[in-house]
């Protein structure tokens, strides 16, 4: 289920004076920490998709390496261990009472231990690391926040491990590294001084094949449950050391204290059957009283947060007595958070609601009735108006940026954090000389406010699939520069390290330090090209990093007009008090449980001035989930 590390030391290292600077230790990962938890395919010879305990138990590797560099002048020196670590960790909010609450969700460490003996210069450790399928993908709301962290240290003599895991209230908060591109090595992050933890007992171990342990919560060869992932499990190799070590060997001497770094993962769930680029194509068609026959589509070519999303708002043959004043499109996001210290039966979860405006036609009127005066788009004739007839709103919106909005949460994914969206449509109107139930006002005049309220679930992806991520690109869509280096004149197909068995591609490291600049032997303008701009946080090859132009050249080829479908006609008001609903018919809508309560018509009560009165004091309205 491991893959052990493994030495790859580079010989030949040049003797010059002793370094000042001590050892550095940087850890490499493919993508630059982004993994993409892709859905086993199906079963060739079955055709079956596998199931949830198969899924998590043959997860997805994490390949990566770790990278030593001992200054030059320094000499070979001795350790005790190598230990890579993926920690899971979430951090929540549990009210005033209970305050921060941080815990470990999942944590799976590997070591070697013995009398290593590291060489001047740069040695490398490669490892690879099972991360199971519905592991809590990171996540970030005002009240929590889950972060994926791999962890690498060298202790020496004298040194600590440092896999005690945190302790309630203890503060780790990591950020996400950059959306990845490919084709480039992965940005390395230095080592760094961290807090000493002390070591912590890890229980009865279970042999496994050769020298190797593994300790914690399982040995890593059953299939895990589907409500349950393996919490905590060490994989440890001991190398043998000899009893009559060899005089060269015992003239080495040994690393003093521990060196650690670490580096964030960013785990990406694609809700895509065919782990490709999601799109949507979504409508809901009603037909409500004064109103009449309604039909809303919501379509994106490339759907992920950030997403560019065209708006099409037909009214088939609005009541001449109806006046229409402003409709809006929002998305709401929710957020459902249950500690992993309750019991996930009987705990009520905590929500949150997120509103983010997207859309928006006309001026919203004021909760008192409208009067002939209150701006509107579009009067009936016998309201006081000249519009008549069927008409159209067109319009796009861009989802927010993964800065406050956030992914879906997938079904099958174990997180004590749920994300999850709906669109919601709201329609402002009044009817002439009628209530907000249709009965007639004792003065004629404008009618009382009514508001329709469309809800229309939707699943939101991560921003990091798009196609110039998803899909492979072509050869003639990259231009390689075939120049040689103006810095160390190497030619471009040799800038690329080949001596190194590495798993992660990086650039040559064997220059002469007067000619690069600098005692690795890395020339600084080589180095550039296989090392993304992430250096400096920012966003690259992700939706959000999209300009809109970029976006709406996309969207070109979708035609809002092309509905492809048959007019929604009105229903009987037989019909209507059959279902028990005024003003609603179920003919209109998709025979699915739960679309009568998508759909809401409601007033000037106390509802909408309730919602008006939260949004005034910062919260979101109650919606409908």
């Amino acid at each position: 289920m491991f893959g052990f590390l493994r030495n790859q030391s580079r010989g030949g290292s040049r003797t010059t004076s002793p370094s000042r600077r001590g050892p550095r230790i940087y850890i490499n990962v493919p993508s630059y920490g982004g993994v993409f938890m892709t859905r086993p395919a199906p079963d060739q010879d079955h055709g079956q998709v596998s199931t949830p305990a198969d899924i998590d138990h043959r997860g997805r590797e994490l390949h990566g390496e770790v990278e030593i560099d001992l200054p030059r002048g320094t000499g070979r020196r001795r350790c005790r261990a190598v230990r890579v670590t993926l920690r899971n960790v979430s951090r929540l909010y549990m009210g005033q009472e209970r305050g921060w609450e941080e815990d470990v969700l999942f944590e799976r460490a590997l070591e070697v231990k013995g009398a290593i003996i590291l060489e001047e210069g740069v040695t490398r450790f490669n490892f690879t690391i099972v991360v199971p399928w519905s592991l809590a993908p990171y996540d970030v709301h005002p009240t929590g926040q889950i972060n994926t962290t791999i962890h690498a240290e060298i202790e020496g003599l004298g040194g600590k491990s440092a896999r005690k895991s945190p302790s309630p209230g203890a503060s780790l908060v990591s950020t996400p590294s950059g959306t990845p591109r490919r084709g480039r090595s992965p940005v390395r992050q230095r080592s760094a001084p961290l807090p000493e933890n002390g070591a912590q007992s890890s229980g009865s171990g279970t042999p496994l094949e050769g020298a190797g342990t593994s300790t914690g919560s399982g040995d890593g060869i059953s299939a895990p449950s589907t409500d349950e992932i393996l919490s905590q499990m060490l994989v440890s190799w001991s190398d043998p050391v000899s009893t009559t070590p060899s005089k060269e060997e015992s003239e080495v001497k040994w690393l003093t204290g521990t060196v650690k770094t670490s580096r964030s993962i960013t785990l990406l769930y694609n809700p895509d059957p065919n782990n490709g680029v999601s799109t949507l194509d979504e409508r809901r068609r009603g037909d409500v009283e004064g109103l009449g026959a309604f039909d809303v589509r919501y379509l994106s070519q490339v759907w992920t947060v950030c997403a560019l999303m065209n708006i099409m708002l037909n009214f088939a043959k609005p009541d001449p007595k109806t006046t229409i004043y402003y409709a809006r499109v929002s998305l709401v996001q929710r957020m459902e958070m249950k500690s992993p210290r309750d019991d996930p039966v009987t705990t009520k979860p905590r929500i949150s609601l997120t509103t983010f405006p997207l859309w928006e036609k006309g001026i919203r009127p004021p909760p008192q009735r409208p009067t002939p005066g209150t701006p509107a788009i579009w009067r009936g004739t016998e309201a006081s108006g000249k519009d008549e007839g069927g008409f159209t709103l067109v319009g796009s919106a861009r989802l927010p940026t993964d800065e406050t909005g956030r992914p879906s949460t997938l079904p099958l994914v174990q997180t004590p954090m749920v994300t999850s969206h709906s669109l919601i449509l709201e329609v402002f109107y009044s009817v002439f000389g009628e209530d907000v139930s249709g009965n007639p006002l004792p003065t004629p005049g404008q009618g009382h406010l009514r508001m329709l309220k469309v809800d229309k679930p939707v699943t939101i992806p991560s921003c990091a699939f798009i196609p110039d991520v998803v899909d492979l690109p072509s050869y003639e869509s990259h231009s390689f520069s075939s120049e040689a280096c103006k810095i160390c004149s190497t030619p471009a197909a040799e800038q690329l390290c080949r001596t190194c068995m590495s798993s992660v591609p990086h650039v040559r490291h064997d220059h002469a330090p007067k000619l690069v600049g600098n005692e690795n032997g890395i020339c600084p303008d080589c180095e550039y090209r296989f090392v993304t701009d992430d250096v400096k946080n920012k966003w690259a090859d992700c939706a959000c990093g999209l300009s809109l132009q970029e976006l709406e050249a996309r969207m070109r080829a979708i035609n809002l007009e092309d509905v492809g479908d048959e007019p929604v006609t009105p229903t009987a008001h037989k019909e209507e008090e059959r279902r028990g609903r005024r003003g609603l018919s179920g003919d209109s809508w998709p025979n699915t449980p739960g679309d009568w309560d998508d759909c809401t018509p409601s007033g000037q009560g106390t509802a909408e001035e309730g919602g008006g009165e939260e949004e005034r004091r910062g919260r979101s309205p109650t919606v409908k989930g």
